[in-house]
């Protein structure tokens, strides 16, 4: 098997266990595009700014509507070249990690609206999801 399908193999395994995890659930994904403009945490003439992809509007919502997660979210620069919008996958995989261990020190402003959008997640998430978002990654 070559490198390229090895890669596509590991991608839709990936989707597919996203989606396993959203069935399983009764929840329901939703990514709505907003723009390309920049993360806050980076300034408009930030070399950082350049190196994002576009910004979405996430929702996450359980089948009978009666919980709702809503959060921006950035794509990678090549998923912005090649016009890809965030999967199911990408999407999960993000709500699953733990920033003050992965992401490493971050400035105060934007160490609080983690804790802040990670106390969200807490809340709408049972302790079951949880647990299983955490095997995403």
């Amino acid at each position: 098997m070559d490198r390229s399908s090895q890669s596509q193999n590991r991608r839709k395994k990936a989707e597919d266990q996203a989606n396993r995890f959203l069935d399983r659930f009764g929840l329901v994904l939703h990514a709505e595009f907003l723009d390309d403009s920049p993360p806050p945490w980076c300034g408009s003439d930030d070399v950082r700014a350049a190196i994002h992809g576009d910004h979405y509007r996430i929702f996450v919502m359980d089948k009978g509507e009666t919980r709702q997660l809503e959060y921006d979210f950035w794509n990678s620069c090549r998923s912005k070249e090649e016009d890809y919008r965030p999967s199911n996958y990408e999407i999960l995989a993000g709500l699953s990690i733990d920033s003050r261990t992965e992401l490493g020190f971050l400035e105060d402003d934007v160490e609080a609206a983690i804790r802040d959008h990670q106390n969200n997640i807490s809340i709408f998430f049972t302790a079951e999801e949880l647990a299983k978002l955490q095997e995403i990654r």
